[in-house]
């Protein structure tokens, strides 16, 4: 028995290394393992999608040299998973 009625819960993504943060020109994700389509999403603060690519790799480095300094939420997600997190970029 489940204390909600009509809430599906999402599993997290495990074992997710994200590095360096803060970042400087370059952010790096790396995935436990790579058998799934992993959609890469980030936005700033105001909400605006600044970065929407997905992968099938185990290593995704993400190229942050054009974003301006400040805070940025990723999300990392498959068909049955997701993670978010913060990053910084400060250059």
């Amino acid at each position: 028995v489940t204390p909600y009625v009509g809430v599906e819960e999402i599993a997290a993504l495990a074992d997710v290394s994200v590095y360096p943060n803060p970042s400087t020109t370059e952010v790096t994700f790396e995935f436990a393992s790579s058998n799934e389509n992993v959609q890469v999403q980030m936005f700033d603060l105001l909400g605006n999608m600044v970065y929407n690519s997905s992968y099938t790799r185990e290593v995704v480095t993400v190229n942050t040299s054009n974003f301006t300094n400040g805070v940025y939420i990723y999300k990392l997600a498959t068909e049955n998973e997701s993670s978010t997190g913060r990053l910084i970029v400060n250059k």
